[in-house]
């Protein structure tokens, strides 16, 4: 809820000498007034009705405070030379070593006596700025403990982007035009974004973007860097993957601190390299904070500056949107009074109704009562005998025959007849004479991926995972041309292993049922390593009745070889495409044997290739990386619990 504005003046009426300690100070002074119902609240108490309905008097103080670092030393009254957290010299940033904590009686004593007019030591070797900070009355707050970890602008924004990105692109040899042809020729998947034109170019970036170029990074800059920048780059990239989880173990918090001393290790390669000299930067410092916060605040998740961002659209751009922009600031005040009274009387209407539906849905923020609506009418419906699994109602490619598929669809080969043939004959159905009998073939698949502590998925739209195998299509009057997409999945190859068996077995239901299991990294072992392969999914069809009643669709698939080679550096398994006899090894199977779409990484090696581009780069490579970096389940299940990738 918003409580407050804050004044942005420049304060022009100052000389240049003392109006940064003005604009300081009437920072302060606006927070104090607006903190000032904590002070009584905080010690006497206040009455309030719990969410069990029992009213208890609750003492309210301030307990955290979100911000990134230029108001963090700006709140704590700092350089921003200097560390808001502790006391470290400016030249130790860059090291390992701990320093210890700022104590809030001891700088409130320091700046009172620099208001008294004394000079105290402490004043200089701290690097404090005169002011009469507003935290210094508050009852049982340590401004200093309050400062949270800051995902979006310490990690995405600053560490990633601003740091790594440009030092591995220094590093990398033919520089930044090697690494946009690298983003260019990127295989494509529904989750993640397209750089067409690379990253050297972006001007404006956001955090999704930010996040997108997480995904891929590792893989883009193998090969064509010293390894010892591979190492340095996955430490970070494991580092930010282990911030954004929701839920927090004594094992994942060891993990995130093995990754941030796998960091310092791997640093001095870009000393030896002239990309830097030293590292007393203040966001790479800020790391060494992230495990205690953990530990005294929670996941770092609810304290990311990413959402307060988002809110300034909501509460000060389109309040100043629907005044006439004349005394402004009053008339946003305004504004948003009238607007947070309607939405507490909306809720008190849900509260009446006894469930969470608005009256006036069309009024929704967002447009998030549109959205629901859509989803309402979506032509998806749940696969009969296959939980979890959807297809569309009727087949976006209807009556295709068997030499269609071969011949003009070209989504398979000239063995696709052989492998139903031997689907028929394992399930005991018929062998038409005929082999030209019309077949339903559907454009995607939904699948769910599972529910796991790290992510606490509460809306189930995502946790949608799309399958697609799209044919080309070609350019009609103002439409481009639709390249195909052809994903790549997770699947188990074995017949008879389902992404939703016996839970109690821990080989079968090693990836929906972990916790269930006695050895939760053995499961994943097995899981991963004897019974989950990739493959490329090239039909999704419906078996006609011709052939036999199957309720389940199929899946015609191309797969890859076992997950057997590993990548220490890289941390990534390695594969190809598989062959018998000089053919592509594929079968059909049931969809509910495809546990999650997954996106492969082109081994690029030290240039590459002049013909690649997303369209083709899955049939022009000979080598994949498996990608774990694309969303959290994928690292969860191939970085924090693959006991091979804890070894590295």
């Amino acid at each position: 809820m918003l409580v407050g504005y804050l004044p942005v003046t420049k304060l022009e009426c100052f000389t240049e000498q003392r109006r940064s300690n003005v604009i300081h100070q009437l920072f302060h002074h606006c927070m104090e007034s607006l903190l000032e119902p904590l002070k009584t609240v905080g010690k006497t108490g206040k009455e309030m009705t719990c969410a069990d309905g029992w009213v208890r008097r609750v003492y309210t103080i301030l307990a955290a405070y979100v911000a990134d670092f230029p108001e963090q030393c700006l709140v704590a009254c700092c350089l921003e030379s200097r560390c808001p957290r502790c006391l470290v010299l400016p030249n130790d940033r860059g090291s390992t070593a701990w320093s210890n904590p700022r104590d809030q009686k001891e700088i409130t004593e320091i700046l009172r006596q620099r208001a008294e007019g004394l000079k105290p030591k402490a004043f200089v070797s701290q690097g404090l700025r005169p002011v009469n900070p507003f935290w210094a009355d508050l009852p049982y707050t340590n401004i200093f403990q309050c400062f949270t970890p800051d995902i979006h602008h310490q990690l995405h924004k600053g560490l990633f982007k601003d740091h790594i990105v440009t030092w591995c692109t220094e590093a990398a040899d033919g520089g930044s035009d090697e690494v946009d042809g690298r983003f260019k020729s990127m295989s494509r998947h529904p989750t993640l974004r397209h750089f067409k034109k690379g990253i050297s170019l972006v001007t404006q970036w956001t955090g999704n973007e930010f996040k997108n170029m997480e995904k891929i990074f590792l893989g883009v800059i193998a090969g064509t860097v010293d390894e010892q920048v591979i190492r340095l780059t996955r430490a970070v990239v494991d580092f930010i993957s282990y911030a954004r989880f929701e839920v927090h173990t004594e094992r994942s918090l060891d993990q995130m601190d093995r990754a941030w001393s796998a960091i310092h290790e791997n640093k001095n390669i870009l000393v030896e390299l002239h990309i830097r000299k030293k590292f007393n930067i203040p966001k790479f410092h800020s790391l060494i904070h992230y495990v205690s916060a953990v530990h005294s605040h929670g996941t770092l998740d609810g304290y990311n500056s990413e959402s307060p961002e988002r809110l300034h659209i909501d509460f000060a751009k389109v309040p100043f949107r629907a005044g006439n922009r004349r005394d402004y600031t009053a008339q946003m005040a305004t504004w948003m009074s009238r607007h947070d009274a309607v939405r507490r009387y909306e809720m008190f209407l849900r509260w009446a109704k006894g469930n969470g539906v608005i009256e006036n849905e069309e009024d929704d923020d967002n447009g998030e009562a549109k959205q629901r609506k859509r989803q309402e009418t979506e032509e998806d419906v749940e696969v009969e005998g296959c939980r979890n699994y959807k297809v569309a109602k009727n087949p976006g490619y209807g009556n295709v025959t068997v030499d269609d598929l071969i011949n003009k669809f070209h989504a398979a080969d000239e063995h696709f007849l052989w492998y139903l043939q031997e689907f028929l004959l394992a399930h005991s159905f018929h062998i038409p004479a005929s082999p030209n009998i019309p077949i339903g073939v559907f454009k995607r698949l939904t699948v769910t991926l599972p529910q796991i502590p790290q992510v606490a998925a509460l809306d189930p739209a995502t946790l949608r995972d799309t399958i697609r195998t799209i044919l080309p299509e070609p350019p009609q009057d103002r439409r481009e041309a639709v390249p195909a997409q052809f994903d790549t999945v997770l699947a188990f190859e074995k017949a008879g292993l389902t992404a939703f068996s016996d839970p109690l077995n821990p080989l079968k239901g090693a990836y929906f049922f972990p916790h269930r299991c006695k050895s939760l990294a053995d499961c994943y072992r097995d899981a991963s390593k004897k019974d989950l392969s990739v493959a490329q999914v090239r039909v999704i069809f419906k078996l006609p009745p011709e052939y036999g009643h199957f309720d389940i669709p199929l899946a015609y698939v191309e797969w890859y070889t076992p997950l057997q080679s590993y990548v220490p550096s890289l941390g990534m398994y390695q594969i190809s495409r598989s062959f018998r006899n000089r053919y592509r090894r594929a079968s059909i199977i049931p969809v509910d044997q495809i546990v999650q779409s997954c996106h492969l990484i082109p081994k690029f090696g030290t240039k590459t290739g002049r013909t690649w581009e997303p369209e083709n780069v899955l049939n022009s490579a000979d080598t994949y990386y498996l990608n774990p970096d694309l969303r959290l389940h994928d690292f969860v299940l191939f970085r924090y619990m693959d006991p091979t990738s804890s070894r590295t």
